[in-house]
């Protein structure tokens, strides 16, 4: 991945390729980049780095201090999406990987763990954020067709999209720190106890 993240001080590889490619379309703040206008940006590898980070998140629960425990609940999809990724199934229909390309400084710099995030409806999404990385997943049976032209692994364009994502990195940050620091005071009032 240091192929493609910014570096302290220095450039962002991705960022920069894409910069360099005829933008797609603009729409609701993201420029769009095709595959077809980036075909040197290997999607299936980013991807694949993405739902194995995903995968790894729901399949083992990770101890963090104070007795949290985390771990991403992918239902029955957890399943369909090892397969996929031991080569033995396609790319699930229920899932949809969204990818975005951050072109601001604050989200170059930051990473989180995979965590449930808020989407409407009865689609589950979660999130993940690595150096300007940002991929949401999405899972469940009422992903549309219009919401599926969007999937990096799946969509007919597959796109990668770029923007500013800091005013989400940021709320992001402060709702985990908010509960790093509730998880202390429930560990401090059990060893009280």
């Amino acid at each position: 991945m240091s192929q493609v993240t910014q570096k302290a001080g220095r450039s962002f590889p991705l960022l920069r390729t894409l910069m360099g490619c005829q933008k797609t379309k603009e729409a609701y703040g993201f420029t769009y980049y095709g595959h077809r206008v980036s075909p040197m940006v290997e999607r299936d590898k980013l991807g694949y780095f993405a739902l194995s980070v995903f995968w790894r998140a729901a399949a083992h629960y990770w101890s963090r201090p104070f007795g949290k425990h985390d771990q991403i609940d992918l239902g029955w999809h957890q399943e369909a999406l090892r397969l996929y990724l031991i080569g033995l199934a396609p790319f699930p229909k229920e899932m949809m990987l969204y990818f975005v390309v951050c072109n601001d400084p604050f989200s170059q710099n930051r990473f989180y763990t995979p965590s449930k995030s808020s989407h409407p409806g009865n689609t589950t999404t979660h999130a993940f954020q690595a150096r300007g990385l940002n991929f949401l997943l999405m899972t469940g049976n009422d992903i549309t067709e219009t919401m599926g032209t969007l999937c990096l692994m799946s969509g007919l364009d597959r796109w990668i999209m770029v923007r500013s994502c800091q005013d989400m990195v940021a709320g992001t940050q402060a709702r985990l720190e908010m509960q790093a620091e509730i998880g202390k005071l429930i560990g401090v009032s059990r060893r009280q106890n």
